[in-house]
């Protein structure tokens, strides 16, 4: 009975113990069709050895650019700047935000004491000039000067003979809609 390719192929590459191998050994001096067999897998075993892997880059290169140039093909997109993402690790990002938020504290409290500002209830007074009463043509003047930028904070007294109704309105001359 003869030996099937796998054990003839076990033999050729020694893989067959030394019992197995003298059997073996002693059939293929008796069988052709085995040296035949085997023959031709030592043929096979020496084209392959001295076959040399072919360069495949040609080929690899031809494939990549028909697939580029088929229009299914994924092309990339070039985003401006201020749409492409930006990837920020999270400590690196909470470090960032917290130097910021101290930055913007440090920045308002140093605006803040260079313009005093008294809160009275919601609104925000600001006193740059205390005037008298005589000096309200002065205030007035400056007013109706176009350029005119600074808050005019104007204190009634604190004794009336007079009923306040409404909030007190501060009205330029020039802005009065005099259609009588």
């Amino acid at each position: 009975m003869c030996p099937d390719y796998e054990i003839l192929s076990a033999y050729m590459d020694g893989e067959i113990e030394n019992p197995w191998k003298e059997k073996i050994k002693t059939h293929l001096q008796e069988c052709s069709a085995c040296r035949e067999k085997l023959s031709a897998f030592q043929n096979l075993h020496t084209m392959l050895q001295e076959d040399t892997e072919p360069d495949y880059n040609p080929s690899m290169y031809r494939v990549k650019e028909r697939l580029e140039s088929s229009p299914w093909a994924l092309k990339k997109k070039t985003l401006p700047f201020w749409k492409k993402r930006l990837l920020i690790p999270v400590p690196i990002a909470a470090i960032a935000a917290t130097v910021l938020i101290c930055l913007g504290t440090v920045i308002s409290v140093t605006v803040a004491n260079l313009n005093p500002a008294k809160t009275n209830g919601t609104a925000v007074v600001v006193e740059k000039k205390t005037t008298q009463e005589d000096e309200l043509a002065t205030i007035i003047k400056l007013m109706e000067n176009t350029d005119f930028n600074n808050e005019v904070t104007i204190q009634l007294p604190t004794v009336s003979r007079f009923s306040i109704s409404g909030e007190p309105q501060f009205i330029r001359a020039k802005d009065i809609n005099r259609s009588k």
